[in-house]
């Protein structure tokens, strides 16, 4: 674009009683930010003016400013009360200063007031209708509107062009603050996540504590500002009279769609933990009379205030509509109808305080408990049981990483109510967010020599091996954690979530086989059944060594039999049904181990105690003990005794009589995740 038209068009833009810094961020969007700093530094405004387009957020002192330069020799940051009432950089320092977030760098994510874009779009509209395609094109224009415009030298294409690389107000805003509020917080501004030069700048811990697999944007900070103004009700009223005088079908459309918009109601989250952190001021009422709009400019401290009778819109549907008005030309005439001396300053509505990612601790639970559910079993308002394994281990882990952060529980699978989880357990993540601790903090050095403390002394690095000492110390033996350490957010998805379908699971379990028990002729039939499942005759050389009960072996202390493997096909479970799709889902069984209930329960083995106590109200006959190692989302207890014949084939439809399952335990989750470690008791 010629440097002509530019500089026609910043003079016209003088004209509209428009901040310096919105002239250059409108017409020169490659600008960088030293650019704008130099013109923001150099632009001196008396206090009665306020920019038609920013509301003061470019230029006011009070919005993006402090009352003096710190003196980098004092440690303290020292103002006085009333000026951190009337600066709103300050009122932030000292709202995150408050608080107890750890942090390295911040983020600004700012919601600027919805009428800059009316506004804008007002600009360029009369911009367009002082350029010179409108004015040789129009022939209602008088000769002296055109005699005016003699000198005009840009086009509409000019405009259109500055209109697509112009900066909005929000960034320019964040560049002018990004000095004066980063010398505050003694921390760097970082304003894209995905910028990796940018994430150099957090610092690295000071405790020299490898936390790689941590992921680096855990540091940050965020502050969450929405500014409002109170001339949006009028703007928005002088935008829908602007707009119902277009011809275009498209803008009538719209208008349409505006008017049957609903704003829709915010649900809340149901969280085990405590609600997020949020710094939203009490709303109040503010009696203003649109007609008087001369606002001292100390009001912008009357942050959270709402306006009375505010029509609402959406601004997702007005971002819609202005590449529609680029062709449009319907001069307004607004801005130039009200003066600078008319306007209001912006003003903070709420102010929010969280953290830009959640940090994932990950690890393996052991549950031995058989009335334990692994969430909270709650049917309408009623709890069915006193406690579950997520709140058994969150809520002695969240409080550790402060009382206003959050978890959410996720586990590879889950089991039933009475089902245990034996072995190296069930691997879970723990995702915590608006989390207090910097990650820099956390160690895993513990040692079972050192004096157990039931509670982590703020001061000190949060050592995860002691939290999950203290954790199995607390949950009566009902679970038990281990391996316990910082993850990646990659990590944790990819592990639980990738990896659900394709892990294989192994179960132990007591089964019940009435009139009789098992014999030899039923597993016979399983025999013949898989040989001539899989078409081999491999199995046909062992006919002669089956044999029930299973012989011993000298390397093993009871017998066992295999068959397999077995590809099953398994409607959705009567009893899930109610809560799961009606689908048919086909699995496979690895192999199938049956072992005699009475020789087992003879070896002292701590995982058979629990199995025990049936033969008091089974005969001990009757009774076997069957290991399964399937495909991931089988049902077990279904595959057993056939529900109804809803799984094909089943261990009852091969047998041909009836199978029950008396209880049930996971012995193993065949996940390689998360990364053993050596826990100073469970090992």
């Amino acid at each position: 674009m010629p440097d002509e038209a530019i500089s026609c068009i910043r003079e016209y833009m003088f004209d509209f009683d428009i901040c310096k810094c919105c002239i250059i961020r409108l017409t020169n969007g490659r600008c960088q930010q030293i650019d704008l700093l130099n013109v923001f530094h150099s632009q001196a405004y008396p206090d009665e003016f306020i920019c038609k387009l920013c509301f003061g957020l470019l230029h006011n002192p009070y919005l993006c400013d402090i009352p003096r330069n710190l003196n980098e020799s004092q440690n303290e940051v020292e103002f006085t009360n009333e000026e951190f009432d009337k600066y709103i950089l300050l009122y932030l320092y000292k709202e995150l200063n408050g608080s107890h977030y750890q942090y390295t760098a911040y983020q600004l994510r700012v919601t600027e007031p919805i009428n800059i874009m009316l506004r804008e779009q007002f600009l360029w509209d009369e911009l367009i209708c002082m350029s010179t395609n409108h004015v040789n094109n129009n022939s209602n224009s008088s000769t002296i509107e055109k005699l005016n415009n003699l000198q005009t030298k840009f086009t509409k294409d000019d405009i259109n062009a500055l209109r697509s690389y112009a900066i909005p107000v929000k960034t320019a805003w964040k560049w002018i603050v990004d000095g004066k509020l980063s010398s505050l917080l003694k921390v760097p501004l970082i304003y894209s996540l995905r910028d990796d030069t940018e994430l150099k700048l957090i610092k690295t811990n000071e405790l020299n504590i490898n936390n790689s697999n941590c992921d680096q944007e855990s540091n940050i900070i965020c502050l969450t500002i929405e500014f409002s103004n109170f001339l949006i009700q009028l703007d928005y009223d002088e935008f829908l009279s602007y707009l119902e005088h277009s011809p275009l079908n498209s803008i009538r459309s719209w208008l349409i769609r505006l008017k049957s918009v609903k704003i829709p109601r915010k649900r809340s989250k149901f969280h085990y933990g405590k609600e997020l952190t949020t710094k939203t001021f009490s709303s109040q009422t503010l009696n203003y009379d649109k007609n008087s709009l001369i606002i001292n400019p100390s009001s912008v401290i009357n942050i959270g205030y709402t306006l009375p009778n505010l029509l609402h819109f959406s601004r997702g549907l007005l971002t819609e509509l202005i590449p529609l008005l680029k062709d449009n030309s319907l001069q307004s005439n607004y801005l130039k109808k009200i003066s600078s001396s008319n306007c209001s300053l912006a003003f903070i509505t709420s102010l929010k305080i969280f953290r830009s990612i959640p940090l994932y601790l990950a690890g393996r639970y052991v549950k031995l408990s058989r009335r334990l559910p692994q969430s909270p079993w709650i049917i309408g308002s009623q709890r069915k049981l006193d406690s579950s394994v997520e709140e058994l281990i969150t809520q002695l882990i969240l409080p550790r990483f402060g009382a206003n952060s959050q978890s959410c529980f996720i586990t590879a699978g889950r089991e039933d109510v009475d089902v245990r989880c034996l072995g190296l357990g069930r691997p879970f993540a723990i995702e915590i967010s608006n989390y207090e601790l910097l990650p820099s903090k956390i160690t895993q050095q513990w040692s079972v020599n050192d004096k157990l403390a039931v509670e982590c002394n703020e001061n000190e690095p949060l050592d995860l091996l002691k939290l999950a000492s203290f954790v199995n110390s607390t949950t009566q033996g009902r679970v038990f954690i281990r391996d316990l350490q910082l993850v990646s957010s990659k990590s944790a998805t990819a592990a639980l979530k990738l990896g659900e379908m394709h892990k294989a699971k192994c179960y132990r379990a007591v089964c019940w086989c009435p009139h009789g028990g098992i014999k030899t002729e039923l597993l016979m039939k399983m025999l013949q059944y898989t040989t001539l499942l899989n078409r081999t005759n491999e199995n046909l050389d062992h006919v002669n060594i089956i044999h029930w009960p299973p012989n011993k072996t000298d390397s093993m202390k009871y017998g066992k039999i295999y068959f397999g493997p077995l590809d099953i096909n398994q409607l959705t479970p009567i009893r899930v049904l109610h809560r799961r799709p009606l689908l048919n889902r086909k699995r496979t069984i690895y192999h199938l181990c049956f072992m005699s209930y009475v020789e087992t329960i003879k070896t002292n083995i701590f995982e058979f105690d629990d199995f025990k106590s049936w033969s008091k109200l089974y005969p001990e006959d009757e009774l076997f003990i069957l290991e399964i190692r399937c495909e991931a989302g089988t049902y077990v207890k279904e595959l057993v005794h056939g529900d109804l014949g809803r799984c094909n084939p089943s261990l009852a439809s091969i047998f041909g009589c009836q199978l029950d399952i008396l209880a049930l335990d996971v012995i193993g989750v065949e996940l390689d995740w998360p990364t053993r470690l050596k826990d100073p008791i469970l090992n």
